[in-house]
């Protein structure tokens, strides 16, 4: 999708309704209910995977779960890894310095998905998905774009009475 039109909202949205108890997308959960989503920034992960030769996409996954939680999280976090109960999605694919990084990034995140029984939500602006060069055949959805009213209403909606901001 195009800047702003809620690629990185959508993988809010997935990874809250993969948790919730009450989903609102069954195809989500009939895909990956009971996994674990794990998040993580494409751009990161190329600067993870350009500082050693040694990073991986488990390094990445550890080092982005650790910076942002802990090393307590990255403990909960890593038998879903483990044992194959998680969903990566990875935010921004066009979020690269240069395109040798981005294709090295890309073909780790190939090779490690099918190595594995994990499924993966990406997310790209257009070009990027144009100019990469893709190995698996991924299945593509261009998100809607909503209205000016139409994005108002969501934020009233999500924001409800009962909410209270800075409060």
């Amino acid at each position: 999708g195009a800047p702003g039109s809620g690629k990185s909202s959508f993988l809010m949205f997935a990874a809250t309704d993969i948790l919730a108890t009450e989903p609102q997308s069954t195809a989500l959960q009939r895909a990956h209910g009971g996994d674990l989503p794990l998040w993580l920034p494409f751009g990161f992960l190329c600067r993870h995977l350009n500082e050693s030769t040694a990073n991986s996409i488990t390094s990445a996954i550890q080092a982005w779960v650790t910076q942002q939680g802990g090393p307590a999280t990255w403990k909960l976090t890593q038998p879903a890894l483990d044992d194959e109960r998680a969903v990566l999605l990875v935010d921004g694919v066009d979020e690269w310095s240069d395109v040798a990084s981005a294709e090295y990034a890309l073909g780790l995140i190939e090779s490690f998905l099918s190595q594995r029984r994990i499924g993966a939500i990406l997310t790209a602006r257009p070009y990027a998905v144009d100019r990469l060069n893709w190995v698996e055949s991924w299945a593509k959805a261009v998100l809607a774009p909503l209205t000016h009213a139409q994005q108002v209403e969501l934020v009233a909606r999500a924001l409800s009475d009962s909410d209270t901001i800075g409060g």
